[in-house]
């Protein structure tokens, strides 16, 4: 889609997906892609499994044995969502939290692969060759799709809010 949001909170509670044929294509292709990353834990992985106690490695294989499966199956959890309801033309509202949990592991690994620092955007990174300028491009759409996702999100919340005009 061209312009324009691309969800949009419905009456009934559910929200509206309003993607071009490619975005969903994309969309249902990247967890795909992902999945094998998540679940190997490789370097791409740092900042979805962050380590909680760095300078403790007991203490660390133990937070890891206590949440490291849970913490790896939101994140597998969230994809899905994303992969099976991409060609979808609604969301409900948890639906579309996972697809912002979604939307953030993408932009993780594909941030660490761009060697992206934490608070800085892609666009202070200099690409290295086409494929660079694809993933860059890649990671923009979803830093957009995400910001949007929180936008609607939020005015979804200031619906319910005491003292506000729509309850």
């Amino acid at each position: 889609m061209i312009g324009g949001r691309r969800f949009h909170k419905r009456r009934d509670g559910t929200y509206q997906l309003r993607l071009s044929a490619n975005e969903r294509k994309l969309l249902a292709a990247l967890p795909e892609q992902a999945h094998p990353l998540i679940e190997t834990r490789g370097p791409a992985t740092v900042r979805l499994f962050p380590p909680a106690y760095p300078g403790d490695p007991a203490a660390e294989a133990e937070y890891r044995d206590v949440v490291g499966g849970e913490l790896l199956h939101r994140h597998q959890g969230a994809l899905d969502v994303i992969a099976a309801t991409a060609a979808s033309g609604e969301l409900d509202a948890e639906q579309l939290e996972q697809w912002m949990a979604g939307l953030e592991v993408l932009r993780l690994l594909l941030g660490t692969q761009l060697d992206v620092s934490e608070g800085a955007d892609a666009t202070s990174v200099e690409p290295l060759d086409e494929s660079d300028r694809a993933r860059i491009a890649v990671y923009r759409y979803l830093g957009m799709l995400q910001a949007e996702v929180v936008e609607v999100l939020e005015a979804a919340v200031g619906e319910h809010r005491p003292g506000s005009d729509h309850t």
